[in-house]
């Protein structure tokens, strides 16, 4: 595909991935890095000029920023880049002098700085890396604006982007991100059905090392190169948690993704479940054939499950709320003073601006549904909910939730190369507005009905925590599971909160070195073997109406709503 038409094709992404999702569903062709000794002081000029423009002009706040504070934040850029023991091409004297220049300016604009730098360089006789200083001022300026969404992708970051996009990384991301947040790293999401869902990683965990290395020392790119691992590999975080008594290893073998973009059965009662896991631009199609799956196996509501669904693309939102829509409502409103600037035009390039609605006409409509969610479900996921209650649609069920009422796209910077840009500045240009006016950024979509997530307390956490290190749950299975796997499924289905059905439970519950109760141990070996079978059936178990208490609110309130529409068909 050509680069303008994927640019037509471009989306304002609602997600809190910073770069997986934005390369999956954009589709950004890139230039090969172009050798540092090419870069000349107009590029470094046009390039910051460009950056700060979009910053004032384009970012959902700009109206705020003012050019010399902007420029001060590039002045500053310069210098950590300069200072940077890569850089080279000063030695230390140069450097320190460099520095103080540096600090002594005056500038109010961009161009200036950038003149007035030429001119010192050329007084003193220096050729410095002008690629490395550009990126420092320019990512700088993006970092002043204090909005953990907003990026530079240079060529390299770039690079992976592409290969993100081209659907060639899935198997090597390990489903959360990490963002800065008052002088630590912090999880920011985790995706469900990936490694680090599995391995019970939660928003929040301050990210101490990765494989070894303090987190704190690591630039942006050496921690997104480090989150990535083919299948066989693995990538040890080291996590430290409120509560707990020190800091855990976290070891994420990767394996081959087999997480589906939906997944669905029939619950009994005729009550479909369908949990959506990423919004990307096939969503739609693929949550119609599931719904039509379902309905084929006598489907008469419907559990919409958006928990740890970390968003996407925005049109994916709105297509999906359309399916259960009944006619022409508004399902979102966006905000935008980004203006698609392209050095050709383009029949129908969308605005970022506009008012989305309903209006296509689909068999679910009227079907009862609820939407489950968590904390940990934003952005995308939180406009369907939102607008689906807004709209008296569905009930919502669960916890309050991310809190991301903004939108990002990359937008490509062309004067840092035409026809195809070395770099992107990926940021944030759009808020967006439920049906009834609300905004949901920093607030969340509160639940009608309120039911928390059961977790373990830290203590509780740390005992289950020394049971997994012990390796005593995998022994049990590896004795047992030739003889009674055939059980092992029922049991993963329901087993009645019963000990007695586990063979040698008894005399497996006396050996362990940790102090668990008699149902702290079923639970964590039931678990083990759900997560076996879990691998084996290609998520057969994505949801567990024994234990998850959300989920078991939801099948009553629907199983409520069938029995009156039941009685009402009678009389």
């Amino acid at each position: 595909m050509s680069l303008v038409r994927r640019l037509v094709a471009s989306v304002v992404l609602l997600g809190v991935l910073a770069s997986g999702a934005v390369a999956r569903a954009q589709g950004l062709e890139l230039a090969p890095k172009r050798e540092a000794s090419a870069v000349t002081i107009d590029w470094v000029k046009n390039y910051l000029i460009e950056v700060k423009n979009h910053l004032k002009e384009s970012y959902v706040k700009g109206s705020e920023l003012r050019d010399p504070e902007l420029v001060a934040a590039c002045v500053r850029g310069l210098e950590k880049a300069a200072s940077d023991k890569e850089f080279g091409g000063l030695d230390k004297a140069a450097r320190k002098a460099f520095v103080a220049w540096l600090r002594a300016g005056e500038w109010t604009k961009v161009g200036t700085l950038v003149d007035d730098l030429s001119g010192y360089l050329g007084e003193q006789g220096l050729e410095l890396n002008l690629e490395k200083l550009a990126d420092g001022g320019a990512k700088e300026m993006v970092a002043s604006v204090r909005d953990p969404y907003s990026h530079i992708f240079d060529a390299e970051e770039i690079q992976k982007l592409v290969r993100t996009m081209m659907g060639e990384t899935r198997d090597e991301s390990l489903g959360l991100s990490i963002k800065p947040e008052d002088g630590t790293l912090k999880v920011a999401y985790v995706m469900y059905g990936y490694v680090a869902y599995e391995n019970g990683v939660e928003i929040g965990d301050e990210v101490l090392a990765v494989n070894g290395t303090a987190a704190s020392k690591m630039t942006p790119l050496e921690l997104n190169t480090a989150l990535q691992a083919k299948p066989g590999m693995t990538v040890t975080l080291t996590l430290r948690r409120a509560g707990w008594s020190k800091p855990y290893d976290f070891v994420l073998a990767q394996k081959v993704n087999k997480t589906k973009d939906v997944v669905f059965k029939v619950l009994p009662g005729g009550i479909g479940y369908l949990r959506m896991t990423i919004f990307d631009m096939a969503l739609g199609a693929s949550v119609r054939a599931a719904l039509d799956r379902m309905a084929a196996k006598g489907m008469r509501a419907l559990v919409l499950d958006l928990r740890h669904n970390p968003g996407g693309a925005l049109n994916a939102a709105v297509d999906v709320a359309d399916e259960f829509i009944k006619g022409k409502h508004l399902i979102t409103k966006t905000e935008s003073n980004y203006k698609v600037q392209m050095p050709f035009k383009i029949p129908g390039m969308p605005e970022m601006a506009a008012d989305f609605y309903s209006g296509k006409s689909f068999p679910y409509e009227e079907m009862p549904m609820v939407v489950l969610v968590d904390h940990a479900s934003a952005s995308a996921s939180e406009l369907l909910t939102g607008a689906l209650q807004d709209l008296k649609r569905a009930r919502v069920i669960g916890e309050t939730t991310y809190g991301k009422g903004v939108g990002q796209t990359a937008i490509p910077l062309w004067k840092t190369g035409f026809p195809l840009p070395q770099r992107f500045l990926y940021l944030t240009v759009m808020r967006y507005y439920l049906p009834t006016g609300r905004s949901i950024h920093g607030t969340g979509v509160v639940p009608d009905l309120a039911v928390d997530a059961e977790r373990p307390t830290p203590a509780q956490w740390e005992t289950l925590r020394a049971l997994a290190d012990s390796g005593a749950v995998q022994q049990y299975l590896d004795a047992n599971w030739a003889k009674h796997s055939a059980l092992f499924e029922k049991l993963a289905d329901y087993d009645g909160f019963e000990t007695a059905r586990y063979p040698g439970f008894a005399a497996w519950h006396r050996s362990l070195q940790q102090e668990l109760t008699t149902e702290q141990a079923r639970a964590a070996l039931r678990e083990g073997i759900r997560r076996k079978l879990q691998s084996d059936k290609n998520f057969r178990y994505a949801c567990d109406l024994e234990t998850d208490a959300q989920l078991q609110t939801a099948v009553l309130e629907l199983s409520e709503v069938l029995g009156g529409e039941a009685k009402a068909d009678a009389r």
